[in-house]
């Protein structure tokens, strides 16, 4: 099914029912589960405030619908979700609906045949993501030209500051005109020589897959305008702009103003030892009671000093919501599903997480959010430029292949950088091609 012809012509087709029902991969259509109704189960975040959404939205759904029950729980507790829905799913507990996705997992479940192809299995699907999402952004959440979840909320990741250091460190906490590598390098090294903060910003130094998403590739997808780190199923970590963006990142490590380790237990950005955080909006929520970081500023992340580039892009850092083939009344799930994610839904998520549905024009909504805490409006303004993980096969193992190197590049300093970027790429090849 060519979608964006589709699109073009605003009709939409039924191209046929999802051949994914079991899972060990293929098996035969299930018509029924597709048409059937009846009550169903989900997992949502196991973040309080999106808890408390979730309910809500379930308990509003109860009440119209008596013989269509929905009941949820949040997710179990673990640093990789996707790991933990592969194993509910060989062991055939998963729900209907996972709120919690994201799409470096999407493809492997595609491929044991987990989750519902929602492109060929309702007829609205393409036409429901599109609306909601914008063609721009929704295409990046394809596999196959195919939609196997719902793009659902977003934290685009931006530079988050505190101002009260900036201020302490001679910089301007209400323009600090930061935009290119340049700067932001040399903004980074004041903060820490003034003695206004320990570190200029911290990165997440821990080995698995996911690390880089708050680091090295928001500064990727800035720098070439909105490209995914897999471009027409080859690699990009080793381009000029993937081993620039390391380059600066290995920089700031040698200078001291970004640490190799963390001290545990610490969080230095949210105990005002830190100037700068590359991350999303739910921080901003997770600080919004915060007597030691009360006074907060965002914008976008740096582009190499010879940038061309307009309107800075960045990575989406998105949840997606996925339906899995083991659903016995998938009907009941897709219509929750669309209901979950209503204009209504998205704006009370705002409110209650300080996250960003990935919903066409978000920012220009009046809500009591961007009253209280204007930064989480630079944030949703943002959003409308994202860029998410690429849904390829092997995205896990692909990032993992890459986290390798950027470690031993970045931190340990034992291999240049555009070798170990190259390194990743030739790793990454063969499996992107199974």
């Amino acid at each position: 099914m060519n979608r964006k012809a589709i699109m073009g012509t605003g009709a939409l087709a039924l191209v046929g029912v999802l051949a994914l029902t079991s899972c060990s991969g293929g098996g035969t259509p299930d018509a029924d589960a597709a048409e059937s109704r009846g009550d169903i189960t989900l997992w949502y975040s196991n973040v309080p405030e999106e808890k408390v959404w979730a309910e809500a939205v379930m308990e509003a759904w109860n009440a119209d619908h008596p013989d269509e029950q929905v009941s949820g729980e949040a997710l179990p507790q673990t640093s990789d979700s996707n790991a933990a829905v592969q194993a509910a799913i060989v062991a055939g507990n998963v729900p209907c609906l996972v709120y919690n996705m994201d799409g470096a997992g999407i493809q492997q479940f595609v491929a044991t045949g987990g989750v519902v192809n929602l492109s060929e299995t309702f007829d609205d699907a393409d036409e429901f993501i599109v609306d909601r999402t914008g063609e721009a952004r929704a295409d990046g959440y394809t596999f196959d030209d195919q939609f196997y979840a719902v793009p659902w909320k977003s934290n685009p990741d931006m530079v988050l500051y505190n101002k009260d250091v900036f201020a302490a460190a001679g910089l301007d906490p209400e323009d600090p005109g930061i935009t290119n590598y340049t700067e932001f390098a040399a903004a980074a090294n004041q903060l820490v020589d003034s003695g206004a903060a320990d570190y200029a910003l911290t990165l997440g130094t821990g080995g698995e897959y996911f690390w880089n998403w708050w680091d090295w590739y928001p500064l990727f997808i800035a720098a070439t305008g909105g490209e995914q780190a897999v471009v027409d199923g080859e690699p990009q970590f080793g381009s000029p702009e993937g081993v620039a963006a390391g380059e600066l990142l290995r920089t700031l490590v040698e200078d001291g103003v970004i640490p190799k380790q963390i001290p545990p237990n610490t969080w230095p950005f949210g105990e005002g030892n830190a100037g700068m955080f590359i991350t999303g909006s739910y921080t901003v929520s997770a600080l919004r009671d915060s007597e030691a970081v009360p006074n907060l500023g965002a914008f976008p992340v740096p582009l190499p000093d010879d940038s061309t580039e307009g309107d800075v892009w960045t990575f989406a850092d998105a949840k997606e919501v996925s339906l899995f083939s083991n659903c016995e009344n998938q009907a009941t799930a897709w219509d929750f599903l669309k209901f979950s994610m209503s204009e209504e839904n998205d704006l009370a998520l705002l409110e209650a997480a300080w996250q960003i549905p990935l919903r066409e024009g978000m920012a220009d909504l009046d809500n009591e959010v961007f009253q209280e805490q204007p930064v989480v409006k630079v944030f949703a303004e943002q959003a409308e430029r994202t860029t998410d993980v690429p849904v390829t096969p092997n995205g896990v193992a692909v990032w993992q292949a890459f986290r390798d190197n950027f470690v031993k590049a970045v931190f340990n300093q034992t291999v240049a950088v555009e070798d170990a970027f190259t390194t990743a790429d030739e790793a990454a090849r063969p499996l992107l091609a199974e």
